[in-house]
């Protein structure tokens, strides 16, 4: 955590840069979630060539992908 608010990774942050924190690292297939507590639910929902597509399910949260949030940074 950066400042006591979550830390963003950029989709270019090697994971060795990144492991102050456990780091909990699964192997899903389609239509298999990870839980989260607070209701949080990340499911696969498509593994095509080298893209996942993921559903995520996080009541009362705002959930942005990395590079929007990076872009309204700057």
């Amino acid at each position: 955590m950066l400042n006591g608010g979550p830390q963003y990774v950029s989709p270019t942050t090697s994971l060795s840069s990144i492991r102050r924190d456990p780091v909990l690292v699964v192997t899903r297939k389609e239509e298999e979630s990870i839980t989260i507590e607070g209701g949080i639910v990340i499911t696969v929902f498509d593994i095509r060539m080298n893209r996942v597509k993921l559903g995520i399910v996080a009541p009362g949260l705002r959930v942005l992908r990395t590079e929007l949030l990076e872009r309204k940074k700057s």
